[in-house]
């Protein structure tokens, strides 16, 4: 359930990833002045800080079937 979870927020996250990525170098550049201000500059960095906020890893293949619990044989899903 927890890899769901991690797909799920990744998926949510993507766009808001993607536009980050993207704006970044428009607020670093000086030519449009944001570069110059110092809410051009936290922006720049918020938005380092949420491009670089992604899962990074993959959902191992433990290739587990079931497990015992209580004596019972439970399936993985």
């Amino acid at each position: 359930m927890m890899y769901q979870a991690y797909q799920a927020q990744s998926d949510l996250m993507w766009p808001l990833r993607t536009i980050a990525k993207l704006s970044v170098p428009m607020l670093q550049d000086s030519t449009f002045g944001f570069a110059a201000q110092s809410a051009g500059r936290r922006m720049a960095a918020a938005c380092k800080v949420l491009a670089l906020a992604e899962v990074t890893h993959k959902r191992p293949p433990w290739r587990i079937e079931s497990v015992m619990t209580k004596g019972e044989a439970v399936p993985v899903v």
